[in-house]
């Protein structure tokens, strides 16, 4: 996996039970799912981007209808000139809403992209959920089996397993852990490589 977190911050976890039997995602780490407040905020992103393109539009209307009528205006009156800046100042202020829009718009596509590689690597790589650690403790020890545990460094970790079905975990550093949905047999003398995604 590659990581540029410091050694020790992360953990590799053998697990010696079905957590798919065992355990129910954390409601806020469900899947890996963002929390509900993360949800929200991107609600408000996008009603926002919404709110801001409606007055846009509104306002653009308004002046390129002002526009058509200062074409038949004297442009050398004051009442021109006045009706002019005026206009401008508004234009101006509409250049403004537009450009926040358009930043609000560019942040969803942001939140789009970083949605839809997660669920990319979530086919490649798929995930029974997102844990907090001390559930997946105490599921250890109402099951009887010892988790086998190794520091994640420079991208590697090398964990020494008895003969038996595994379940392996990254533990992150906000204290949970990501947990692979298929199942590793070690057998006696044999050696595999699972790669891990990058959060």
């Amino acid at each position: 996996m590659h990581t540029t977190t410091g050694p020790g911050a992360l953990e590799v976890l053998a697990l010696p039970f079905d957590p798919a039997r065992t355990m129910v995602p954390d409601s806020a780490y469900a899947n890996g799912a963002p929390s509900s407040p993360a949800s929200v905020a991107v609600v408000a992103v996008r009603d926002s981007a919404l709110q801001f393109d409606t007055v846009f539009q509104r306002s653009r209307a308004e002046l390129n209808r002002e526009a058509l009528a200062l074409r038949t205006q004297q442009r050398a009156s004051v009442t021109y000139g006045r009706a002019f800046d005026l206009w401008s100042k508004r234009a101006n202020e509409a250049v403004k809403i537009r450009a926040t829009r358009d930043r609000l718009r560019a942040k969803l596509t942001a939140i789009d992209t970083v949605k839809n590689t997660a669920s990319l690597a979530s086919t490649h790589f798929p995930m029974l959920g997102r844990f907090p650690i001390v559930q997946i403790d105490a599921a250890a020890r109402r099951n009887g089996g010892g988790i086998v545990r190794a520091d994640l460094g420079n991208g590697e970790a090398t964990l020494a397993l008895p003969a038996r079905v595994w379940w392996i975990a990254l533990k992150l550093d906000d204290s949970t852990a990501l947990i692979h949905l298929q199942p590793i047999t070690i057998a006696v003398g044999s050696s595999d490589t699972l790669r891990l995604p990058s959060r």
